[in-house]
């Protein structure tokens, strides 16, 4: 029985380490691709979206509350505005007034959250947009449209 020292221990631990590696080798990197490919098409294929928007309520639910900032107001424009008022969408003019109000009382910034892309005419064209410059802390969004083709 032959006794293994130091140095012939390493160079077989290096010959078998090296023979497991290069047999799985590949089978690591199939194993490796397989996966990937299937994560790859299950994002491709919204597979995680429903697991994300139910899971996402319940994070909301858990979360401690958040205590609100008092210089914030919120100015809704919901289903029984627009049922008092009447049609939308509202005339610029009123948008305008809203905003010479909102500087009355002090509003440091205003943020819409409307895109005005309806017809409405040069003349409310030109009101909203005074209004907005008289303000001078107003925030419009816009939206890209991107042509496929």
């Amino acid at each position: 029985m032959a006794v293994l020292s130091g140095k012939n221990t390493k160079r077989l631990f290096r010959k078998v380490t090296g023979f497991i590696f290069a047999r799985y080798f590949f089978a690591k990197i199939f194993i490796g691709f397989v996966a990937g490919t299937i994560i790859l098409f299950a994002f491709l294929y919204n597979t995680f979206e429903k697991f994300e928007l139910v899971t996402l309520d319940q994070r909301f639910r858990l979360r401690p509350a958040r205590p609100v900032d008092e210089n914030i107001v919120l100015i809704e424009m919901a289903d029984d505005s627009i049922a008092a008022i009447g049609r939308w969408p509202w005339p610029r003019e009123w948008h305008a007034t809203l905003l010479s109000i909102l500087k009355i009382h002090g509003a440091r910034l205003v943020i819409f959250d409307i895109i005005f892309d309806e017809e409405s005419g040069a003349s409310q064209d030109a009101i909203l947009r005074e209004a907005i410059q008289r303000s001078g802390n107003v925030y419009l969004p816009f939206a890209f449209q991107f042509n496929r083709g």
